[in-house]
């Protein structure tokens, strides 16, 4: 049997204007999706799609994107932004819609949308593909006669997918081999793809930006599903911030704002099942 999945485009809000189709003279640049196998032995596997970006010359300043899908034994759990979408984009990302994973779930629809705004650095061109964002589901039945339908979905105050970069401006990415590409990855697949790996041990990230203002993200590991809380507390050791949900085992991140609070030395400490770790982060106003 042959798993099947079907990956199409949906409009997003990045990008204003409906883009062009001019891109610059390189190789045509595309928007890559890789997805791992689900596990044909039964029920709970985890299934994982991973979003590149490839353009091999400027700077890209932003790009849209986002998928739906038809399966409702498919949960998504968590998202990881990669070191280079963090390094290029920081904090300056919409993964779900309305900003709510729970939304994500109950619309069956996920965004992929990163852009440059006062920070982070734009990304610069590669002649290989950049990961930008690893989604972590959880496919609670499955079986060999089940199909995964990725397909098209728009919103309705949303455009069209876009590229943005530094010479272009704002052009629509190709697909190679035509206009609704089907890549299934074997996550043993040796080509530096999906590795099908959750976090094996508890870890709080650093956050960032650090410093920042007024917002910044903290990611955090969980190899195993439970109930997380994220304190925030000023230098006096006074709750300002608390973050408590029930989470998959995965990477996870919380967007912090700190809008409301003056400039100063906060730390945030993350409580899972066992495990407990506190770090410090800069607030310059």
């Amino acid at each position: 049997m042959k798993t099947k999945l079907l990956l199409a485009l949906f409009a997003f809000v990045l990008i204003a204007t409906t883009p062009a189709l001019a891109q610059d003279t390189g190789n045509p640049d595309s928007l890559v999706v890789l997805t791992s196998v689900p596990d044909l032995a039964g029920n709970d596997s985890i299934f994982i799609v991973e979003v590149y970006v490839y353009h091999d010359q400027n700077t890209l300043s932003g790009f849209s994107s986002g998928f739906s899908w038809e399966n409702d034994n498919l949960h998504l759990d968590s998202t990881r932004i990669s070191p280079a979408g963090v390094s290029a984009f920081a904090g300056n990302w919409i993964l779900y819609p309305n900003n709510s994973i729970d939304s994500a779930n109950a619309r069956q629809a996920f965004a992929c949308v990163g852009f440059w705004f006062l920070n982070g650095s734009m990304l610069p061109a590669s002649a290989d593909k950049q990961l930008m964002v690893s989604y972590y589901f959880t496919l609670s039945s499955w079986s060999a006669l089940d199909t995964i339908a990725i397909d098209t979905f728009n919103y309705t105050d949303g455009v069209e997918l876009g590229f943005q970069d530094s010479v272009s401006g704002e052009y629509l990415p190709v697909w190679a081999g035509g206009d609704f590409p089907i890549y299934v990855l074997d996550p043993t697949d040796a080509s530096g793809g999906i590795d099908g790996n959750l976090p094996t041990s508890y870890s709080l990230a650093q956050n960032y930006p650090n410093p920042f203002n007024p917002g910044t993200m903290i990611e955090f590991a969980m190899p195993v599903a439970g109930e997380y809380t994220l304190t925030v507390y000023n230098v006096l050791g006074q709750v300002v911030r608390e973050f408590r949900e029930h989470a998959g085992a995965g990477y996870h991140s919380v967007e912090f704002d700190a809008s409301e609070y003056s400039s100063g030395v906060y730390f945030y400490k993350l409580s899972v099942n066992n495990f407990t770790e506190t770090k410090k982060m800069m607030l310059v106003k």
